[in-house]
């Protein structure tokens, strides 16, 4: 069963500003913030992760 569920246009908005790091803006719905915040939450999470696996495997010394 295909899945029809487009993003609003504030919800598009909020992913991309997400994406760029930009900061939320003041109008959007309760969805486009659910999707900022959400976005920015798996984003540093998975920056976290690759940080983690890089200080692990000696590619990330402090001062660099």
């Amino acid at each position: 069963m295909v899945n029809h569920n487009y993003l609003t246009h504030d919800e598009q908005q909020a992913a991309e500003a997400a994406f760029t790091n930009k900061p939320p803006a003041e109008g959007w719905s309760e969805a486009g913030k659910r999707v900022y915040w959400g976005l920015v939450a798996a984003i540093k999470e998975r920056d976290r992760k690759l940080l983690q696996v890089a200080v692990g495997s000696g590619q990330y010394s402090e001062g660099q």
